[in-house]
C-alpha cells in the first residue's frame, strides 16, 4: 500500500461538497481518483452509481485496469466470504461502469432516451475526420451558391469583406471558425445572437453593454499597471539627480491624473472623460544615463532608465489599443461592423442548419452531435420537470472528472447538470498549469473560477492541492519553480505561480551525487570568424542553417550522454545504471521538422521511434503519388504529369522533357509525349511507350477497383514503395506510403466515393495545412529515443528529455491574418471594410478582443513549456539557435537591486513574446547559480537565489563540424595478402580506371565563358599583338603557371578575369564625400543625354543637370561636382563639331557583345579547337560620315597639371589602350567597316587624344 500524503489522504477521504483537487505534475492524481473509487466501493457505494470521465480512451483503458487491479488486491486482503463475494460483484459492474469519456457517456444518454427528441437510433457515428470534413465543404458550397444564385447582394458584400481578390476562402473560415466555437458551447444559436449583440451601439461608447462589462475591467486594470510604473519611478527618483526638479514635475502630474481615474472607477467613467484624461500624459523629453556629472550614480540611472521605458512601454500600449481613433469615428466603424456581423451570422446560422440537415439525411452523427443533444436531452422538459436530469443526478453517488482544465463550456454543463447542487457530489481533479488545448476549444477559466472561488471559506467547495512531485528529480523541480514564478502571473497567465501552485519534491530516494542540472544548448549564428583560426576556413566553408545546426548540436549531445556515459538511477532496482536510447525523449512544438530530425540522427547512428511524424502530405513521396493520382484521373494536366515524370517513376531528366516539349509546342504536355514516344530511333522513345502504356493500364484498372487497390499497384508496377524505402529516411517514406494507401481504404469506408473526389479532398486538406494520417516510425519496444509534439508527451515521463526549438515561433497568425478572431469569454473581433473606398477600418471591439486573445495564446504557450520541461524525471535539456548571445544578454538584462521575483513588465508583455526562449532565458539570466560555457560574456542581471542548477553553453558552427574518424582494424594487423584471380583484377582495372579518370576539357570548366570589358581591357593594350601573356587556372599548375601566380593579384587565380573596383551598393553610397567614380558616372549620363542639334552652353547644361537631379538620376550632391565648363570645352573641338554636324550619323552608348578565341586569354593546352569567349561592353559612341568611322570615349579621370601631367597623361592612354581596342575590333564587326580614327577625350585638361 503506497503512503499518502496529507492533502492526498483528504483526496481520498472527504465527502460532502464540490471538491477541487489542483494536481501538479507528477502528484499521483490518478492513484488519489483511483483509491478515492475503491474506498467509495468498500463503504457500499457500486461502481455503475459512479460516474467517472477521463479525457482519452487510452486514460480510460488504464483506469479501468487500475481499478480492476485494486478490486483483486482488495478480494485477495479481504477476511469474510460476504466482502468478498460484494467486491466480486463490483468486478463483475467494472466492465459496464460509467468509465469512459465523456462521449462515450453522451453517447449512452442518447441512445437510451432518443425518443424524447426524436431521433432516429440508427444513427452511426461520424468519427472519421475524412467525411466530416467533406460534408462540410460539400454543405457549404451548396449554401454559398444559393446566395450566389439569388444574386444576394449582402452576400456579395459579405464575401469582399473576408475573401480576397482571387476567391471567397477567407469567408468559409470565417463560417466554419464561427461554428467550431458556437457548438462547443449550450444554445450555440443563442450565442451567436450575443455575439452580434456586443457590437450594438448609438451615440456613446460609454452606452455600450460591451464596453462597461468586458472592456472597461481589463482597461482600469491596465489604467493600474500605468500608475504602478509611475508611483515605482516617482519611489526611485531619490536615488537620482533630477535636475530643476523636472522628473518630478511631470511624474507627480501623471501620477495625480491616473490616481483621479482610478478613485472614479466605482462611478461612472465614461469612454471621452477617459481619452481626454490619459491624452494629458506628459514624459521627460529627454533622459541623460550617461554624464560626467552622473558617472557616480550610472547604475541607479540605468535602472531608472528601464521603468522608464517600461513606463513608456505600459502607456502606449493603452492608447494604440484603446483609443487610437476619435469616438465618433470609432461608433461609425463598430455600427457598419455590426451589419456585416449581423449577416456573417446569419449565414453561419444557415450553414449549421443545412449541415444538421445533410447529416440526418445520412443518419450520420458527430461527437459535437452527441454533446449538444445530450445537453438537450438534459435540458428536456415534461409537465414542468427535467426528466432526464432528474434521472442522472438520482442515479450517481458521485460524479469524477479527471483532466478537468481541459474541458469546454458544452461538455462543463453537462457535468453541472448530472450533478447534485446541494451537497455538491462533483469531483475534479486536474491541473490549470498543464492546460493546453485551446485549439479545441478547452476553457481553463473554469478551473480557475473555482480555484478562486473554493479558496474562500464562504463558498461550499473545497480546494485540494497536491503539491509534491513523486516524478522528478529536486533540480527539475527547481528549475521549473525558479522559471515560472519570474514569468507566471495573473496579469498575463491567468494564474499566479505562487506557493501554491510551486512544485514540491516528493522522490526522495534518487542519490545526491546524481549529475541533474538543467542545460540550455543555443547555437549562435553570428560570425565565427573570430573563433576559428585560418586553418578552420576550409572546413567551414559549408555552413549550418538554423535549423540544420540544431537538429546536429541535438545528435551530438545524444551521442555524448551515450559516450560518457551518462547515469541513470532506476528506482525500481534502486540502482545506477549506464543510459539507454529509450531513456530519452525530444519534444517539439510542431511535426514540422520530424523529418529532418530522423534523417539526421539516423545518420549519426541513433535509432528513433516517431509516433506522429511529420507534415504527412507535405512530403516528396506523398506529393509524386497524389500526382500520379491526378494524371491517372486526367493525364491533361501539365504540372501534375511533369511531377511524375521527373520522379522516379518516370525517371526522365531535364533534357528528356526539353526533347518531349520540342516535339509539340502549342499543345499540353500529354499531347507532346504521345507524339514524342512515336519519335523512330530515339532511346527515349521505348521509355515513353512503356510509360504510357503503365499510364493506360493504371486508368483502365481504376474503373474496376478500389482507390486503395489503385494505390496498391502503382506500387506494384513502378516498385515506388521499395525504392523510396532505400532514401535517406527511408523508414518513414515507406510508412508514409503505407499510411496513404490505409486512408484511402478508409476513405472509401465513407458515404464519398471516386478518384476525382478523394483528389478533390486532399487539396482541400492541403490548403488547409491539416493532416489527416500520420505514419509512426520504428518500434515503440525497440532501444530508440522518442520523438514527440509536446502535446502528445502530457501524461507521460521520460529520464532524459530534450525540449528542442526553443526559439520556434509561436502562431500567432490568427490574432495578425485572420479578419474574425474568436474568443470563448469575449467573442467575435471583426474590422470593418469600406468596399467603396477601399479601407479598413479597425473597431474598439476587435482591437480589444485581439489583444485578449494574444494575450491568452502567450499563456496556453506558457503552459506548454510547463508540460515539457514536466516530463523530465532526471535530466532537461532545451536546445534552440539564437543570432548573437551579446546582444542577447544585453536585451534581457535585469536590473533591480530590490530583487523582485517577477520579470519586469517589459520582458512580458504579449506583443514582445514570440517563442519559448524569449520566456526563459531572462529569468535563466537571473540564477545565482548560472553556469555560462563557450562565450566570454556572463549575465549582468541582479542575481536572485536558488538551489537551481543550470547550464548555458553557447554553441558555433566550428563546434558542429564533425572531424574524420581514423581507425586501426587491429584484425588488419600482420595479415597476408592473398593473390588476386583474374576477375578480381579486372574489377580492379575497372575501378582504377573509373577513379583516375581526367576530364579531356578540364581547362575549360575552369575558365569562365563571359568577360565585360573592364574586367579584359588590360589584356588588348597593344594594338599589335592580340595573344595575351597566358593566366594561370589554379595555382597547382605548371612550374610557369605557379611562377606567373605569384606576379597576379589572388583574384586573378580563378580562370576569370576580373574587376577589383566593384561598385558599391545604395546602401553604402550615402556618404558626405562624392567620389570621382560617381562624378564620372553622372557627367557620362549628361553627355549621353545632350541634345546635339541645340547651342550647347553653360545655361542649357545647367537646366539639363537639373533635370536629370529632379527626375532622382543624379544625387544633388554629385551634380555639383559636374564640371560643365569641361563638357562646353569638349564640344569646341573637333570632335565636338562632328557630333553636331547633321550630315554625320551619331550613335552613342552603344552596348556590343563579342566572341572572341578563350585561348586568345588564358592557357588552354589541352584544348585542341577554338573555344569561344563572351565579351560584352558599352562604348560611349560613334561617328559615321562617308570617309570615316570615328571612334570616341570621354574620360573623367584626374590628369593634373604642371611637370607630372605628361606622364599622368601617357599612363592613363597606356590604361584605355586595350579598352579602345576592344571597341574598334566590335564596331569593325558590327558596321563591317574599318575604324579610321580613335579618340579619347580627357575633359580635366580639355585634350582630345588620338589613338
Amino acid at each position: 500500500m503506497p503512503k499518502f500524503t496529507p492533502q492526498q489522504q483528504a483526496a481520498i477521504d472527504h465527502h460532502g461538497h464540490d471538491i477541487l483537487v489542483s494536481a501538479s505534475a507528477g502528484s499521483g492524481k490518478t492513484t488519489v481518483l483511483v483509491k478515492r473509487i475503491i474506498e467509495e466501493v468498500l463503504h457500499g457505494v457500486p461502481l455503475d452509481q459512479l460516474l467517472v470521465v477521463t479525457f482519452t480512451d487510452a486514460a480510460t483503458t488504464e483506469m479501468r485496469e487500475r481499478i480492476r487491479q485494486a478490486l483483486n488486491d482488495a478480494v485477495e486482503q479481504a477476511t469474510n466470504s460476504a466482502e468478498k463475494q460484494a467486491l466480486r460483484q463490483q468486478l463483475n459492474l467494472l466492465n459496464t461502469a460509467q468509465i469512459s469519456t465523456l462521449h462515450s457517456f453522451c453517447l449512452k444518454v442518447i441512445q437510451k432516451f432518443y425518443y424524447l427528441l426524436d431521433l432516429d437510433p440508427n444513427f452511426r457515428l461520424l468519427a472519421d475526420d475524412t467525411e466530416k470534413e467533406l460534408i462540410k465543404e460539400q454543405t457549404w458550397a451548396n449554401v454559398r451558391d444559393q446566395h450566389y444564385d439569388a444574386e444576394d447582394e449582402a452576400f456579395f458584400q459579405l464575401a469582399e469583406q473576408f475573401g480576397n481578390d482571387r476567391s471567397d476562402q477567407g469567408l468559409a473560415d470565417a463560417v466554419f471558425s464561427l461554428y467550431e466555437f458556437a457548438i462547443a458551447r449550450p444554445q450555440p444559436l443563442v450565442w451567436l445572437d450575443n455575439v452580434v449583440q456586443s457590437y450594438q451601439i448609438e451615440n456613446s461608447i460609454s452606452d455600450n453593454p460591451y464596453f462597461q462589462d468586458k472592456i472597461k475591467p481589463v482597461l482600469l486594470n491596465n489604467i493600474q499597471e500605468v500608475a504602478t510604473a509611475c508611483d515605482y519611478l516617482l519611489a526611485k527618483l531619490p536615488t537620482i539627480t533630477d535636475d530643476k526638479g523636472e522628473l518630478a514635475e511631470f511624474f507627480t502630474a501623471d501620477q495625480q491624473l491616473l490616481s483621479s481615474i482610478i478613485l472614479a472607477k466605482d462611478q461612472v467613467l465614461d469612454y471621452h472623460t477617459l481619452a481626454t484624461k490619459l491624452q494629458q500624459f506628459k514624459f521627460p523629453s529627454r533622459f541623460t544615463v550617461k554624464a560626467k556629472k552622473y558617472a557616480e550614480e550610472l547604475p541607479e540611472r540605468e535602472a531608472f532608465k528601464q521603468q522608464l521605458d517600461v513606463f513608456k512601454e505600459l502607456y502606449k500600449n493603452l492608447i494604440t489599443q484603446y483609443f487610437f481613433a476619435p469616438e465618433a469615428t470609432l461608433i461609425k466603424s463598430q455600427q457598419a461592423a455590426s451589419t456585416v456581423l449581423q449577416t456573417l451570422v446569419d449565414v453561419t446560422k444557415e450553414f449549421i442548419q443545412a449541415y444538421q440537415a445533410e447529416k440526418q439525411h445520412l443518419k450520420a452523427l458527430d461527437f459535437n452531435d452527441w454533446e449538444q443533444l445530450t445537453w438537450e436531452l438534459l435540458m428536456f422538459v415534461k409537465d414542468g420537470q427535467q426528466p432526464v436530469q432528474a434521472y442522472y443526478r438520482q442515479l450517481f453517488h458521485e460524479v469524477l472528472v479527471d483532466e478537468y482544465q481541459d474541458i469546454n463550456p458544452l461538455q462543463e454543463a453537462i457535468l453541472q447538470a448530472v450533478s447534485q447542487d446541494e451537497p455538491g457530489n462533483l469531483f475534479m481533479v486536474g491541473d490549470v498549469k498543464q492546460s493546453i488545448y485551446g485549439f479545441r476549444q478547452a476553457d481553463p477559466s473554469k478551473f480557475l473560477q473555482k480555484y478562486q472561488d473554493f479558496k474562500s471559506e464562504a463558498v461550499t467547495g473545497e480546494r485540494i492541492i497536491l503539491a509534491e512531485n513523486f516524478r522528478s528529480t529536486a533540480n527539475i523541480n527547481q528549475s521549473t519553480n525558479f522559471l515560472f514564478q519570474q514569468v507566471m502571473h495573473h496579469d498575463l497567465a491567468e494564474l499566479d505561480y505562487d506557493q501554491d501552485a510551486q512544485l514540491v519534491t516528493g522522490a526522495q530516494d534518487y542519490p545526491e551525487d546524481l549529475e541533474t542540472s538543467t542545460e540550455v544548448l543555443l547555437y549562435e549564428t553570428k560570425s565565427t570568424a573570430e573563433k576559428t583560426t585560418p586553418d578552420d576556413n576550409a572546413i567551414l566553408n559549408s555552413t549550418f542553417s538554423k535549423d540544420e545546426a540544431r537538429i546536429k548540436l541535438l545528435g551530438q549531445k545524444i551521442k555524448q550522454l551515450l559516450d560518457e556515459p551518462y547515469q541513470i538511477y532506476d528506482r525500481k532496482l534502486e540502482q545506477k545504471r549506464n543510459i539507454t536510447y529509450r531513456d530519452i525523449a525530444i519534444l517539439v512544438p510542431t511535426r514540422h521538422d520530424n523529418l529532418a530530425i530522423v534523417s539526421e540522427l539516423q545518420r549519426q547512428g541513433i535509432p528513433v521511434f516517431v509516433k506522429d511524424a511529420n507534415d504527412y502530405f507535405q512530403t516528396t513521396e506523398i506529393q509524386v503519388m497524389l500526382a500520379f493520382l491526378e494524371i491517372i484521373n486526367n493525364p491533361e494536366q501539365d504540372i501534375p504529369l511533369v511531377t511524375v515524370l521527373r520522379s522516379p517513376i518516370g525517371n526522365l531528366n531535364e533534357n528528356d522533357l526539353a526533347v518531349i516539349r520540342a516535339t509539340d509546342k502549342q499543345h499540353n504536355f500529354y499531347h507532346a509525349l504521345q507524339k514524342a514516344a512515336q519519335l523512330p530511333d530515339s532511346p527515349l522513345t521505348t521509355r515513353l511507350q512503356d510509360f504510357l502504356q503503365l499510364l493506360n493500364h493504371l486508368r483502365d484498372y481504376t474503373v474496376q477497383h478500389s482507390i486503395a487497390q489503385l494505390v496498391w499497384e502503382i506500387y506494384q508496377q513502378t516498385g515506388y514503395l521499395d525504392y523510396v524505402g532505400g532514401m535517406p529516411g527511408g523508414l518513414q517514406r515507406a510508412m508514409n506510403l503505407h499510411a496513404l494507401y490505409q486512408r484511402a481504404f478508409s476513405y472509401e469506408q465513407t458515404s464519398f466515393k471516386g478518384l476525382y473526389q478523394f483528389i478533390n479532398f486532399i487539396k482541400q486538406m492541403q490548403a488547409h495545412e491539416k493532416d489527416l494520417a500520420q505514419a509512426s516510425v520504428g518500434e515503440s519496444n525497440e532501444d530508440a529515443v522518442q520523438l514527440m509534439t509536446i502535446h502528445g508527451s502530457k501524461g507521460l515521463e521520460f529520464p532524459v528529455v530534450f525540449v528542442f526549438n526553443i526559439d520556434h515561433q509561436f502562431n500567432q497568425s490568427d490574432v495578425r491574418r485572420n479578419k474574425v478572431v474568436l474568443d470563448g469569454k469575449y467573442g467575435a473581433g471583426v474590422k470593418y471594410i469600406d468596399l467603396q473606398k477601399r479601407v479598413k477600418y479597425p473597431t474598439l471591439i476587435d482591437n480589444f478582443i485581439r489583444q485578449q486573445h494574444q494575450q491568452a495564446a502567450i499563456a496556453e504557450e506558457m503552459r506548454l513549456l510547463y508540460v515539457a520541461m514536466t516530463r523530465a524525471k532526471q535530466k532537461l535539456l532545451l536546445v534552440g539557435a539564437i543570432d548573437n548571445w551579446d546582444k542577447l544578454v544585453q536585451t534581457y538584462q535585469v536590473n533591480d537591486e530590490h530583487l523582485t521575483t517577477l520579470l519586469p513588465t517589459n520582458l512580458r508583455l504579449p506583443s514582445k513574446l514570440q517563442n519559448f526562449l524569449q520566456l526563459m532565458l531572462p529569468a535563466i539570466l537571473r540564477a545565482k547559480t548560472l553556469q555560462i560555457r563557450g562565450t566570454a560574456t556572463q549575465s549582468a542581471s541582479s542575481l536572485l537565489p536558488t538551489t537551481a542548477q543550470f547550464t548555458v553553453e553557447v554553441f558555433n558552427q566550428s563546434d558542429l563540424i564533425e572531424a574524420p574518424v581514423t581507425t586501426t582494424n587491429p584484425e588488419t594487423v600482420g595479415a597476408v595478402e592473398v593473390p588476386l584471380t583474374k576477375l578480381d583484377q579486372k574489377l580492379q582495372t575497372t575501378i582504377a580506371t573509373l577513379l583516375n579518370f581526367q576530364y579531356p576539357h578540364q581547362t575549360a570548366t575552369q575558365t569562365t565563358a563571359y568577360q565585360s570589358v573592364s574586367e579584359i581591357k588590360q589584356a588588348f593594350t597593344d594594338p599589335d599583338q592580340f595573344q595575351l601573356s597566358f593566366l594561370p587556372l589554379t595555382l597547382a599548375g605548371t612550374a610557369d603557371q605557379q611562377q606567373a601566380a605569384h606576379l597576379l593579384p589572388p583574384t586573378d587565380l580563378s580562370g576569370r578575369l576580373v574587376n577589383d573596383d566593384f561598385p558599391k551598393p545604395s546602401f553604402m553610397t550615402q556618404q558626405q564625400k562624392v567620389t570621382g567614380s560617381q562624378i564620372g558616372t553622372a557627367t557620362h549620363l549628361l553627355l549621353q543625354r545632350v541634345e546635339l542639334q541645340r547651342l550647347i552652353d553653360l545655361n542649357y547644361l545647367s537646366e539639363l543637370r537639373q533635370r536629370l537631379t529632379d527626375q532622382q538620376l543624379i544625387l544633388p550632391e554629385v551634380a555639383a561636382k559636374i564640371d560643365l565648363q569641361a563638357i562646353v570645352n569638349f564640344f569646341k573641338t573637333p570632335l565636338g563639331h562632328a557630333l553636331q554636324d547633321q550630315q554625320n550619323r551619331v550613335q552613342r552608348e552603344v552596348a556590343f557583345s563579342l566572341l572572341l578565341p578563350a585561348q586568345a586569354i588564358f592557357k588552354m593546352p589541352d584544348e585542341t579547337e577554338i573555344q569561344n569567349l563572351l565579351v560584352h561592353g558599352i562604348m560611349d559612341g560613334y561617328v559615321i560620315n562617308d570617309d570615316d568611322v570615328i571612334l570616341f570615349d570621354y574620360k573623367t579621370d584626374y590628369v593634373g597639371h604642371g611637370a607630372q601631367q605628361a606622364d599622368r597623361l601617357a599612363e592613363l592612354v597606356a590604361k584605355y589602350q586595350g579598352q579602345l581596342n576592344l571597341y574598334e575590333q566590335a564596331l569593325s564587326n558590327m558596321l563591317q567597316r574599318p575604324v579610321t580614327h580613335k579618340y579619347l577625350y580627357f575633359l580635366d585638361i580639355d585634350q582630345l587624344v588620338e589613338l
